[in-house]
C-alpha cells in the first residue's frame, strides 16, 4: 500500500535527488525510445525508466509524450544511475540535475509503479506525482473524464482544424476538412456543437456530450401548429418540452 507522498516543494525534492545521488551516475547516450517506459543506449543495451510507467488514458497523446522524451534525452549529455535494489536494466536518466523520471512523473506523463517495490527515489517520486493529480496534468486531466466516458462508450466525433466544437459524422456545421477523434479524447478540449446535442438519438446521450459533468439543453422535438419544431427546451430524461409531453 502506498505511502502518503511528504508535502514539499519539486525544487527541495529535486536538490534532495541531486544529494543523495552523489558520484553513482556515469554518462551515457541514448539512441532512441523506445515505448516510453524504454530507452536504448548506443551501447545497445535497453534500459527501462526505473520507478515508473507510462500513464494508461495517453494514448491519443502518445505522439505528444514520445516527442517531448526524445527532445529530453536525443542527442542530450545523458547520465545513466542504477538502483542496487532493482535489476540491472532498470535506471534512473539525469540530466544535468534533471532527474528526468521525476520530470515525467511532475507533468502526469507517468506513474509511480503500484506494487510494493522499493526503490532510492520512491518518496519523491510519489510527491512528484501527487502534485500532478493535484494540478490536473497530462494523463490526469484525462483521467477526470473516465467515469462519464464509460457511461457514454468511445464513439468517433470530428474536429475541425479551426472550431472549438466536436461534431458527430452526419452534422450539417461540420466542414469536410475534418479530423476523427474518440469522444474520450474530444471532450478534453472540446464542447459538443449545439445541433450535435441537441439532435442526438436520445436525451440521454445527448447529455453526455457536454465536458466538466455540464448539462446540455435538448431542444424539444414536438412540432408546432405551423409545422416548425418546438423551440422549447425538453425535460430531463425525454425529448419533447412540457407542453408536448402531454400530447
Amino acid at each position: 500500500m502506498r505511502r502518503n507522498p511528504v508535502k514539499i516543494t519539486t525544487l527541495a525534492l529535486m536538490s534532495l535527488a541531486v544529494a543523495v545521488c552523489g558520484q553513482t551516475r556515469q554518462p551515457y547516450t541514448v539512441l532512441r525510445v523506445i515505448d516510453g517506459e524504454r530507452v536504448e543506449l548506443r551501447s545497445g543495451a535497453m534500459i527501462r525508466l526505473a520507478g515508473v510507467k507510462v500513464f494508461p488514458n495517453l494514448a491519443s497523446h502518445r505522439f505528444q509524450f514520445l516527442s517531448f522524451l526524445d527532445s529530453l534525452v536525443i542527442s542530450k549529455a545523458i547520465e545513466l544511475e542504477f538502483d542496487e535494489d532493482l535489476p540491472a536494466s532498470c535506471g534512473y536518466l539525469w540530466r544535468d540535475s534533471l532527474l528526468i523520471n521525476v520530470e515525467l512523473l511532475r507533468r502526469g506523463w507517468m506513474q509511480v509503479w503500484e506494487d510494493t517495490t522499493q526503490f532510492k527515489y520512491r518518496d519523491i517520486f510519489l510527491a512528484a506525482e501527487n502534485a500532478a493529480q493535484q494540478n490536473k496534468s497530462g494523463g490526469w486531466k484525462l483521467a477526470a473524464f473516465v467515469d462519464s466516458t464509460q457511461a457514454v462508450g468511445d464513439d468517433t466525433v470530428y474536429i475541425t482544424k479551426a472550431g472549438k466544437k466536436y461534431h458527430r459524422s452526419d452534422c450539417r456545421l461540420l466542414s469536410q476538412n475534418r479530423t476523427a477523434l474518440l469522444l474520450s479524447q474530444a471532450r478534453v478540449d472540446y464542447s459538443a456543437c449545439r445541433l450535435c446535442a441537441s439532435s442526438a438519438s436520445s436525451p440521454q446521450k445527448a447529455l453526455s456530450l457536454q465536458p466538466d459533468g455540464k448539462t446540455a439543453a435538448v431542444q424539444c422535438w414536438g412540432k408546432t401548429k405551423k409545422g416548425d419544431r418546438c423551440k422549447r427546451e425538453a425535460e430531463a430524461g425525454t425529448k419533447y418540452c412540457w407542453q408536448h409531453r402531454r400530447k
